[in-house]
C-alpha cells in the first residue's frame, strides 16, 4: 500500500469516526426531541380534556407534528451514517486480508 493510499484511508477513517460521533450526538438530540414530542402530545390530550381553545390545540398538534418530522429526519441520517461506518469497517477488513 502506498503512502498516499494509507493517508487517504486514515483520513477516511477519521472522517467516518467524526461523523459517527456527530450522529451519536444527534441520536441523543433525537431522544430529547422524542421526549419533548411526548410531552407536547400529553399537553394536547390535557388541553382537550380541559376544553381549551381550538386554536391552542391546533398549535400544539402542529408543533408535535413538526417535532416528529424532525425526529424522523434525524433518524434517517443516523441510519445512513451507521451504514457508512459498517461499510468502512468492511473495507478495512478487506484491506487487512
Amino acid at each position: 500500500m502506498t503512502t498516499d493510499t494509507a493517508d487517504a484511508l486514515a483520513f477516511t477513517k477519521q472522517s467516518i469516526e467524526q461523523t459517527s460521533s456527530y450522529y451519536t450526538y444527534l441520536g441523543g438530540k433525537a431522544k430529547r426531541l422524542e421526549k419533548i414530542a411526548k410531552t407536547i402530545e400529553f399537553d394536547i390530550v390535557k388541553a382537550m380534556g380541559f376544553q381549551t381553545s381550538i386554536a391552542n390545540t391546533d398549535l400544539a398538534e402542529e408543533i408535535a407534528a413538526e417535532t416528529t418530522g424532525r425526529i424522523q429526519a434525524e433518524s434517517v441520517v443516523l441510519l445512513q451514517t451507521q451504514g457508512l461506518v459498517a461499510a468502512s469497517r468492511a473495507l478495512e477488513l478487506l484491506r487487512a486480508e
